[in-house]
Order: structure tokens, then sequence, then C-alpha cells
């Protein structure tokens, strides 16, 4: 008992370097056993920015927020600003909202704090995972700007969503839902460019998202014809799964659907209509001039395009 009253007795400062010499992990096993230790660690403990990470990791995968806004943040080595704005990125990365709008609601309460930091780190961490309702509180701050690096918030979910389409062919009106939401919530944000994105249209196109279709299309800056109509040619390769997709990029009166000079993509094209010319789509398809053209002269001199198309049943 004698001995428990001594080390009472021991200067803050003494029980600072005791604390200080420990493991991180040792350290934090001893605060859960006494008050002082506890405080006196958080508070005054110089943590690198490795032990800063695990730490509020820790924190924000139990949810302790008062633990990480009564306690972590007091530390100088654990301010929210501290590390290039290491909470805010970690609770956007973890999806810890509540975490989030408390730091955004700070105003000066935490100097330093900046969510759009390093280009906007947080925001595009928030969009890489598909975190929409981070995504929602850091676009109404205006300290976040969706535009940094080149719209690089939406190039990231562009490229989560165009890695998903490689790997998931439109045979049928699956779930896609992935990265769309943040695409479309992202554009919905006039001061996003979608054509930073590259061909995005025709990326929606293949997923067969009519909304994200419809307001890409509605954008003057979306090119319809993007890469060779590539979008038109997504849009017909979901036949007949999304027919729509095809038919609201031909009323936009910017497609041409003959695919331009591109030889290949025709010859894709003139199989595509001996499959599905006797649709609606494929009706509509032969309204153009150079569709009918292409056609008529693939139907008089038939070549080994038909004859692939044969034997693919």
């Amino acid at each position: 008992m004698c001995s428990i009253n001594l080390f009472d007795r021991l200067p803050s400062e003494i029980v600072v370097l005791i604390l200080d010499w420990l493991p991180v992990q040792e350290a934090c096993r001893a605060t859960a056993t006494c008050k002082r230790f506890r405080a006196l660690f958080y508070r005054y403990r110089a943590f690198s920015r490795l032990e800063a990470i695990d730490l509020y990791r820790s924190a924000i995968s139990h949810e302790q927020l008062k633990f990480i806004t009564g306690t972590l943040v007091h530390n100088p080595t654990l301010r929210p600003a501290a590390n290039r704005n290491l909470l805010i990125r970690l609770a956007c990365e973890c999806r810890y909202t509540e975490l989030v709008e408390h730091l955004l609601k700070s105003g000066t309460t935490y100097p330093g704090l900046d969510p759009g930091a390093e280009s906007n780190w947080p925001l595009t961490l928030a969009c890489r995972h598909n975190h929409i309702d981070v995504i929602k509180l850091l676009l109404k701050d205006p300290r976040v700007d969706p535009t940094a690096r080149d719209d690089k918030a939406l190039r990231v979910a562009y490229s989560h969503l165009a890695r998903k389409c490689e790997y998931i062919p439109p045979t049928g009106p699956e779930d896609h839902s992935y990265c769309l939401d943040t695409v479309c919530l992202l554009m919905a944000d006039g001061r996003v460019d979608p054509r930073s994105a590259g061909n995005i249209l025709a990326v929606a196109c293949r997923f067969g998202d009519i909304g994200l279709v419809k307001l890409l299309l509605a954008d003057p800056r979306v090119d319809p014809m993007y890469e060779g109509n590539a979008p038109m040619e997504e849009a017909l390769r979901a036949y007949p799964y999304q027919p729509e997709i095809a038919n609201l990029l031909l009323s936009t009166g910017r497609v041409d659907p003959s695919f331009g000079p591109h030889s290949s993509v025709n010859d894709w094209l003139l199989s595509w209509l001996l499959k599905h010319g006797n649709t609606n789509l494929g009706k509509r398809m032969l309204s153009y001039p150079k569709v009918m053209s292409m056609y008529l002269a693939e139907l008089a001199h038939p070549t080994v395009i038909r004859e692939g198309v044969h034997n693919t049943h």
C-alpha cells in the first residue's frame, strides 16, 4: 500500500516520462488501470504519425466519438490538423459520418482543420469507397472543391466504375449500383466537369443506368460520340436488356449511328443489324440513310461478317 501511495505522489512529469518509455500498446494497457495514467498519456505523449493512425483507426472503428473529441484531439500531436488533417481523412475513409459532421461544424474549435486540404483528399477518399453520406456532407462545405486536380474526385469514382465494367458484362438487369450513385452525386454538382472523367457516358450506357445517362446527355459538355461513338456501341451491346439507352442517345440528335469512319466498328454494327434489324430499335437505326446504305450493301454482297453471325448461333 505504501508503494502505491509513493507512486501516486510522483510528479506528473515523471509519470509522463515513464509512459513515454513504454511501447504504445503497453502504455495503452496501463491507462486502463488508472485514470491519472489515461489523462497524462493521451494529453502529453508525443505520438508518431503511424501511432496516430493506429490510435485513430482503433477509436473510429469502435465509434468512440466522445473519446476522440474529448481526449485525443487535445494532444498536440493528435489535433485534427496534425499530420495533414489525418483525423478527417480517416473519418471519411472509414465512413464515420458522425465524426465528419462534428469536425465540419466545429468552426474555429480546431485551428488549422481544412477538409479541402491536400487537393481535397478527404473527398477523394470518400468517393473511392462510395461513402455517399460523407460525400454529401463534404460537398456542402465551402472549403471543399470537387474540381481540384482536374476533378480528381469524379475521376476516382469513374475509375472504380470503369474497372467494374471490365469484369461484369451487361448480360442482364443486375444491380450495378456500385459507384454509380457517387458519380451521379458529383455530376449533380454544377462545378464538376464530366469531360475530365473520359468516356463516362459509355460506362453509364454499359451499366444501363438511365438516370446517369439522362444527366450526362443533358450536359452540353458531354460528347455522345466520344471515342468513335463508344456510348452507342455500349448501348447496343447491352441490347435487348436496355433498349431505352440506345433510344435516348438517338433522341439527342447528336449521334451518328453509322459510327463514322471506324470500319471495324461499322462491321460490328452490321452484325448487330443482321441480328436485330426487325426490332423497333433496329428499324430506328435503319431509318438513318448511312446505316441503311451500309445494310443494303451488306445484304447485296454478304461478307465474312454475315457468316460470322450465323456461326455464332
